[in-house]
């Protein structure tokens, strides 16, 4: 009897070795980087992680500061990966489904409110299915005839380069033409014969010295005069600390402008130290009438 209950018993340790993990076991921690010190061979292949857009992968804790972080978006059908400063995602691979053509991505070139001075954002575009960044800069303009007026082309090129090509003055002026094969038009600009500006540059200043539109704000000790680092004149409007969904306000003074007017809204935020990037940060602009909001919400973060 006591053979028959021991060999039952060793018949059932050995049944229960037999045992099979999960279909889908799931492993590891979010924002928990793994590293294996040898290869990996996956027989069945290797899925990226799966998000509709590469804003969405935004939005997912940990993802924006991993480089070289793999993800798939369902939205275009498209690879990507995390940049090695990880400020960007960039497409793996360029195919006939997801050739985008000659287009601009984001990024502008604006006046800069002096003389013929044009203010350049880095900018991101394709040029012929394949993806070119360029880095912020300004361009100035040649200055104009004297006789006859002339219009100026801008562009982006394939090289990362932004700049303009200085048309020929005549009396009925043509738009210079850019190589398709090479460059993106980023716009023209019309320059009147004598003048020392372009053709249709006006600009409301909201901010600049401190003396244009009120400030008012809820953030602890923000400071309208600071005098270190502006970007352009004296001042600048400094934030020491700003909690989250605190406010800074400018109003006209009871001057009501029109948004079919303006073509651009320009400003420039230095930060004195890099966004908190878990959860991500956000600075909100919007436009209000007797404190209703009467715009889109702009929503500008760091990072693609």
């Amino acid at each position: 009897m006591k053979k028959i209950i021991t060999l039952i018993s060793v018949l059932l340790i050995c049944i229960t070795t037999f045992g099979q993990f999960p279909q889908n076991p799931t492993q590891g921690q979010t924002q928990i980087k793994q590293t294996n010190l040898g290869a990996i061979e996956a027989q069945r292949g290797l899925k990226a992680g799966q998000f509709v857009d590469t804003s969405a992968a935004n939005a997912v804790l940990y993802m924006k500061g991993v480089a070289g972080i793999l993800i798939y978006t369902t939205s275009d059908n498209n690879y990507w990966y995390r940049s090695a400063d990880t400020t960007r995602w960039v497409l793996i691979a360029t195919t006939t489904s997801n050739c985008a053509g000659t287009q601009l991505i984001s990024g502008s070139i604006t006046w800069s409110g002096s003389g013929l001075v044009y203010d350049a954002t880095d900018l991101d575009y394709y040029i012929l299915c394949s993806r070119y960044f360029a880095n912020s800069t300004t361009l100035t303009l040649a200055v104009a005839d004297p006789t006859n007026p002339r219009i100026d082309k801008f562009y982006a090129d394939n090289t990362g380069n932004i700049g303009v090509i200085t048309g020929t003055p005549s009396a009925n002026p043509q738009e210079p033409a850019i190589n398709p094969l090479s460059q993106l038009d980023m716009g023209f600009v019309y320059i009147p014969a004598g003048s020392t500006v372009s053709a249709g540059t006006t600009q409301t200043v909201i901010y600049n010295e401190n003396v244009e539109w009120s400030g008012t704000s809820d953030v602890p000790s923000i400071n309208f005069t600071y005098p270190t680092n502006p970007y352009i004149g004296t001042v600048s409007t400094y934030l020491p600390n700003a909690p989250n969904s605190s406010y800074v306000e400018w109003q006209s003074g009871g001057t009501d402008y029109l948004f079919s007017e303006a073509q651009y809204l320009k400003f420039w935020v230095r930060l004195n130290a890099n966004f908190v990037s878990d959860p991500l940060s956000f600075l909100d602009v919007t436009f209000e009438y007797t404190d209703v909001t009467v715009s889109q919400t702009l929503s500008v973060g760091d990072g693609d």
